[in-house]
């Protein structure tokens, strides 16, 4: 889980893990298809609570970190 490779990833409006809406922040996952970001709150990343991502969306979500990493163009 790493902050320093999400500092350029949009935060959610709330945490993937519980809900909340106040003191988010993103974190890397890792995910069959590869790391992506998730938002969840202090808590939830303290705890490592950590959403599992879905499958059929993780290449999507991967895809979009990859974007934020600058490691790929979007169209």
């Amino acid at each position: 889980m790493s902050a320093l490779n999400t500092r350029d990833c949009p935060t959610a409006s709330e945490c993937a893990s519980c809900g909340r809406r106040r003191k988010l922040v993103v974190r890397e996952v890792d995910s069959d298809a590869g790391p992506a970001c998730v938002t969840v709150c202090e808590s939830c990343a303290e705890l490592r609570d950590l959403p599992p991502l879905n499958p059929f969306i993780a290449p999507i979500c991967v895809e979009a970190h990859r974007v934020h990493l600058g490691l790929a163009v979007s169209s």
